[in-house]
């Protein structure tokens, strides 16, 4: 019986790695640098209907300390080139984010990326082109937030922590294998005692 349990157990952790793998988590989340400057974190450039005043931005500081980033520019590089200056006095906290709601239709749907700017000029950030043709939920988010992976993703999480579809394959396999052990172990018990517990 004990090496039934064993097959089981192995079976199952192997049916839990190998559904990871099929639905992209394990190759599309690799571990990432996390960058050392505010990053554009986060953008939504096809909600669902009417696009106008519907894109966001986020930004994310990963740094130790509190940055102004007021009068920054945030711009778009494909078609209509669209522009968006951050109000003054605008405080982005360590390990902060800072959201905001874009004028007009600002991105592009197809191949757009967005640079970010500081008070000289310098660029901060840039994107890479992306595309979002779907007019749904999901949004290009930076996952793990400050990092240099990119998922489109759902839901949209504008101003708090970016979530993968999939974010916690380790605690759902754990989750798996405590059922299992669970269920092998009620069996045990009913095996030795005739009766389930």
């Amino acid at each position: 019986m004990r090496q039934k349990s064993h097959l089981l157990l192995s079976v199952s952790v192997l049916v839990v790695l190998a559904s990871l793998g099929r639905f992209g988590y394990a190759s599309s989340t690799a571990p990432s640098l996390i960058l050392d400057h505010i990053v554009i974190n986060e953008f939504e450039q096809n909600p669902p209907g009417d696009d106008a005043g519907r894109e966001f931005v986020e930004l994310f500081n990963p740094t130790p300390q509190a940055v102004d980033t007021g009068s920054w520019i945030i711009y778009t590089t494909h078609g209509d080139i669209e522009s968006f200056t951050i109000p003054a006095g605008t405080q982005l906290p360590s390990v902060g984010f800072w959201y905001t709601a874009l004028p007009g239709q600002f991105i592009d749907n197809e191949e757009d990326s967005l640079i970010l700017l500081n008070a000289l000029g310098q660029k901060v950030d840039e994107t890479p082109p992306l595309s979002d043709t779907e007019n749904d939920e999901r949004s290009w988010q930076r996952y793990p937030d400050g990092s240099e992976n990119w998922e489109f993703a759902n839901p949209s999480t504008g101003g708090a922590v970016n979530v993968a579809e999939y974010p916690f394959p380790a605690i759902l396999a754990a989750l798996m294998i405590a059922v299992v052990l669970l269920i092998v172990r009620r069996r045990q018990i009913f095996d030795a005692t005739g009766m389930l517990q």
